[in-house]
């Protein structure tokens, strides 16, 4: 298998992920959600792919990799060759994504616990958002202070 093909396999499994994960923004960027705190990296289509990619391209010639296929086994060898790439890639590049969502819930839930008790519509439309949404709907939940 050559690496163009994992790396083509990969990004595709990259690809995949940034689209079924609502994480189609094109490029990657960074964002302060908390000024002074750690930044969250959003990693959009091009990172999602560029993870894939690497991923696939890392394990396949990790030392031994390439035998544990018997690429020599004709069009069996390959597609199975080809679905473990994919699905590797595929992997991690969910893996990152649901990272970074996990430090946005974090983040949210310790807003959360700062505010007072919520509207039932807004805990309602909290259930079925993205973490961004999450974060954003918990952020305006906490009274603002207005001096005079």
């Amino acid at each position: 298998m050559s690496w163009i093909s994992l790396v083509v396999l990969g990004g595709i499994g990259g690809a995949l992920n940034a689209i079924s994960g609502q994480h189609v923004r094109l490029l990657p960027s960074i964002r302060r959600l908390i000024p002074g705190k750690t930044p969250i990296v959003e990693l959009g289509l091009l990172g999602n792919i560029a993870i894939g990619a690497v991923a696939a391209v890392v394990t396949w010639w990790r030392p031994g990799g390439p035998g544990c296929v018997d690429i020599a086994a004709g069009a069996d060898g390959f597609l199975l060759a080809s679905g473990g790439q994919f699905l590797i890639a595929f992997a991690t590049a969910r893996w990152m994504s649901a990272e970074r969502d996990r430090a946005i819930l974090r983040r949210a839930v310790c807003k959360a616990a700062t505010a007072p008790a919520a509207h039932p519509d807004t805990v309602r439309a909290i259930e079925a958002a993205s973490p961004e949404a999450v974060y954003e709907v918990v952020d305006k939940l906490i009274p603002r202070h207005v001096e005079h």
